[in-house]
């Protein structure tokens, strides 16, 4: 949010680059496109590194090993993996426990939970894990 607060207001946003090289109307073109497409970089990374890995499988099955979310949530979580495409399925994860429980009432059950839960609180997400 504050890289893209500093593209909507760089003026307000950018005082410490503004002290050192004084008004944004007096920058070069150079220095202007310099600094938008590393705030666009920066905000690529981000948003590849610590939000797109938790919108896709095996990370989006968190609903379902957390028992203190809505049931809503949980059942659609688990119609969600059902009706996937494989390809957009991990094979390591996803793709095994849609096979081993391939009805939402086996996803919903508390086994599954349990199992669940264990697996993500004993894997530690890191950028190397989301590299790969």
């Amino acid at each position: 949010t504050d890289l893209l607060n500093i593209l909507q207001d760089p003026a307000k946003r950018l005082s410490l680059l503004i002290w050192r090289f004084g008004p944004l109307a007096g920058w070069p073109q150079a220095r202007r496109r310099i600094v938008r497409k590393s705030i666009m970089v920066m905000a690529g990374q981000l948003a590849r590194k610590l939000i797109l890995p938790w919108q896709q499988y095996p990370w989006c099955l968190w609903p379902l090993a957390l028992k203190d979310v809505d049931e809503a949530k949980r059942k659609e979580c688990a119609r969600d993996l059902l009706r996937s495409p494989t390809c957009c399925l991990d094979s390591s994860f996803s793709r095994r426990l849609r096979h081993l429980h391939p009805r939402e009432s086996e996803l919903l059950s508390s086994d599954v939970q349990t199992f669940l839960a264990t697996v993500f609180t004993r894997i530690a997400p890191t950028s190397t894990f989301i590299e790969r």
